[in-house]
């Protein structure tokens, strides 16, 4: 089966913004985002559509819930990769996963 694999900030996520304005738009705009993605996954011929949630980030779980993804059977998985903060400093960061998925049926647009 072929999935596309969709990375989301997590900034957006969890309102880690400056501005409450800011706030207001990025709960707005994943799910438009998430909406686009998915539908152009569709497009290219991906039956589904699979994501990655830190596990102690409930409020997303939560979310993608309510936008039609399912978690995935295979548990949990480490992940890493490296950030870079304003001062140029490079962060690994670490953090255990799981996946969410949503099949894209033809009903699911």
């Amino acid at each position: 089966m072929r999935v596309a694999l969709l990375n989301t900030g997590t900034e957006l996520l969890l309102g880690d913004v400056q501005d409450a304005h800011l706030t207001f738009i990025a709960r707005e705009i994943l799910p438009l985002g998430l909406r686009i993605a998915e539908q152009r996954a569709r497009d290219l011929g991906n039956a589904a559509t699979v994501l990655g949630v830190e596990v102690n980030n409930h409020a997303a779980h939560r979310l993608y819930e309510r936008l039609g993804y399912r978690d995935w059977s295979g548990g949990e998985f480490h992940d890493s990769y490296t950030w870079t903060d304003d001062a140029g400093t490079d962060h690994e960061q670490e953090e255990t996963i799981i996946f969410m998925e949503k099949r894209l049926g033809a009903d699911t647009a």
